[in-house]
């Protein structure tokens, strides 16, 4: 279960009390013991699952769609796909693969 961030909107010095500020520290409190709970919740699941001969949960790495432009081949100027190299004939005729 993913933990939504909560967007908290700035306040102006000025129009911060003693008791807003208590309450910003309070709420990034939770927020970091809140973290820390679903992460070892993870963890005992993990457990669980490994102690019942079960796999545990894959770490899935985020997806890297928005960079492959970047990274992509070039593709050959010949336009061919690989592996479309053809064995030559000779006068029309194909000539046999005797290599097995």
């Amino acid at each position: 279960m993913r933990v939504p961030k909560i967007q908290i909107p700035k306040i102006p010095e000025d129009k911060k009390t003693p008791i807003i500020s208590q309450l910003l520290e309070i709420i990034e409190q939770q927020s970091v013991t809140i973290k820390l709970q679903a992460e070892e919740i993870q963890q005992l699941k993990d457990e669980i699952a490994h102690l019942k001969g079960q796999k545990p949960k894959p770490k899935i790495r985020p997806s890297t769609l928005e960079k492959a432009p970047k990274d992509q081949k070039k593709k050959d100027s010949s336009g061919k796909r690989p592996g479309s190299n053809k064995r030559s004939n000779v006068d029309g005729v194909r000539v046999p693969d005797i290599t097995n």
